[in-house]
This record gives structure tokens, sequence and C-alpha cells, in this order.
């Protein structure tokens, strides 16, 4: 899928679904070192049920920890996980 049809599916902009895809929230791949962003619609699909499984309950598990759909580290989590080893060390 291109970014203007993952854009149309989620309905939202194609901005959004580039700046998903850089942050890897959004598993997806380039033609060329930068080229265009294309994407399985399998990895869309679980990129909407991680996000709906986020909003169905409390805050609890590897949701909470910042652990996306693909199993990485969000930036933001990492960088919380950095100042408080920092924090513990001293």
């Amino acid at each position: 899928m291109t970014v203007a049809e993952v854009a149309e599916y989620l309905k939202t902009s194609p901005d959004t679904v580039r700046s998903l895809a850089a942050r890897g929230e959004l598993r997806g791949f380039r033609l060329a070192a930068r080229g265009a962003w294309r994407f399985d619609r399998e990895d869309v699909d679980a990129f909407v049920e991680f996000r709906k499984s986020m909003q169905a309950g409390p805050r609890t598990g590897a949701g909470s920890r910042g652990v996306g759909p693909f199993g990485q580290t969000s930036r933001s989590a990492a960088i919380a996980a950095g100042k408080r080893i920092r924090d513990f060390r001293g």
C-alpha cells in the first residue's frame, strides 16, 4: 500500500502516516534510501488492532511501557528508561 492508500484506509493524513512510519509505530519500508514508503496490509491491520487494544482498557502491561505492535520500544519510553538508569546510578 502507498502512503495515500494507508491514509485513506486509516482516515488520516499522509503526513500522519509518514510520521508513524518514521517513528517505527507503523511498520513500512522504503523503495530506496529516501524513497517512497510502502506498507503491507497485514502490518496496517496489526497497527489498528494494537491501537484498539490500547484504548480498550486501563494502561497496563506492555502498552503502558511504550512497546509498539511489533515489539519495538517507543522513543519516549526509551528516553524515560535512560533517565531512570542515570538517576539510579547517581
